[in-house]
């Protein structure tokens, strides 16, 4: 166990350069197995960044976001494995529900056929939803989420399966 400082916590490196986070600062951080930091040098300081790849292609996901919600009226909310990144809904919070973090975190996709209530920050949406992750070559990265108060077509499932992949491939990083 480190030794506890005013701001932070001393811990001794492994023999293969590795170091814990203490499981504290992770979680309020939001920091989850599977997710990619940053390090980076500054002077004589290691910095760890949580990374989101998400931002990277936020150019592109909003030209697909776009084109949705031409030829779909509903709608779509991006994510990363925290936050709404982008929707055509509004919310006074980006935080995700619980729920839609854990579907994210296990890298299965969600088909509502009743109806179900999640809640991003202090809004609560009642109705239908599909939820499926966006799953790079090395973590769940986030989410792409339809939400209706009627019934999703089941054909509208590949088109976001479709999105989701495209989005995967186009931000897919190596560590």
């Amino acid at each position: 166990m480190g030794d506890i400082l005013e701001n932070g916590v001393v811990k001794k490196i492994d023999e293969l350069g590795r170091i814990v986070i203490p499981k504290d600062i992770r979680k309020n951080l939001k920091i989850h197995n599977g997710d990619v930091l940053k390090i980076a040098a500054q002077g004589d300081r290691i910095e760890l960044v949580k990374y989101s790849e998400t931002t990277i292609e936020l150019g592109n996901i909003k030209k697909i976001y776009e084109a949705f919600i031409e030829i779909y009226p509903m709608d779509i909310i991006f994510t990363d494995r925290d936050n709404i990144i982008l929707s055509n809904l509004v919310f006074t919070s980006t935080i995700l529900d619980e729920n839609i973090r854990k579907i994210i975190g296990e890298r299965e996709y969600s088909f509502t056929a009743e109806k179900k209530k999640y809640t991003f920050g202090d809004t609560s949406l009642e109705g239908y939803f599909y939820i499926y992750p966006i799953i790079t070559s090395i973590s769940s990265i986030g989410s792409i989420i339809i939400y209706s108060k009627d019934i999703i077509e089941p054909s509208l499932q590949n088109v976001i399966k479709f999105i989701s992949k495209y989005i995967a491939k186009t931000i897919d990083i190596s560590c």
